[in-house]
């Protein structure tokens, strides 16, 4: 019997927008994944002082959005693994603490290509790949075809590369994915920037997120 795939993808959703939620659409349906939680990540108190486009919201409000974003998707879910925990939260307790809760389901762990250019900068990096699968996504202008020119150097002695390198399997088994996404020019810093200027953000997020965030009043003119 094939076990269930669930997938994880993580962030600090500071707002969520269309552009995690294509990312997420098409990773789910490229690799037939049974549902994605989305994770919002703790951030420390200190790190909220910023005003306008700086503010990092609340971790309830950006598990809300999150929330949102997801409610009239069975697929999706949101997961608050990582706001209730205390302390520093590091991937690989998360993934632990998942592993246990999901079994007997497999884990596929998405990440930015970006970000896994410098996986071997995180915490048990090793630990992590050990974990889970992993999905890294590539999207215009950036075109990947090869897994090698973006997998951190120390880890090629423990995988195996397929033959056209778009994938990789690790020695313990796990499979590292690269999926090319199609792009959407959204980012969260560009949507709290448009905020903080009193521009419009309608269409690059769901109404309600915009309409939630616009009654807060966070990352606002009236916020500078």
């Amino acid at each position: 019997m094939t076990k269930e795939i669930v997938g994880i993808l993580g962030g600090t959703f500071n707002p969520i927008h269309a552009g995690h939620l294509r990312a997420a659409e098409e990773t789910l349906r490229h690799l037939n994944l049974s549902k994605i939680l989305l994770v919002p990540s703790s951030v420390p108190v200190l790190k909220t002082k910023g005003i306008g486009k700086d503010f990092i919201a609340p971790a309830k409000d950006r598990a809300h959005w999150v929330e949102l974003a997801t409610r009239n998707n069975p697929r999706f879910q949101l997961c608050r693994i990582e706001l209730q925990r205390e302390g520093p939260s590091y991937t690989v307790d998360t993934l632990r603490t998942l592993s246990l809760q999901l079994k007997p389901s497999k884990l596929m762990f998405i990440i930015g290509s970006d970000a896994f250019r410098n996986f071997d900068s995180w915490y048990q990096p090793d630990e992590i790949l050990s974990m889970a699968n992993f999905a890294v996504l590539a999207r215009p202008p950036e075109i990947l075809k090869s897994l090698r020119n973006i997998l951190p150097a120390k880890f090629h002695s423990v995988c195996k590369f397929s033959k056209s390198e778009s994938s990789a399997r690790h020695q313990s088994g796990n499979v590292i994915n690269l999926i090319e996404i199609s792009g959407l020019e959204i980012s969260s810093t560009d949507i709290r920037r448009r905020l903080s200027q009193g521009y419009s953000v309608r269409g690059l997020l769901p109404d309600l997120i915009r309409e939630a965030i616009e009654s807060s009043g966070y990352f606002s003119e009236a916020a500078l």
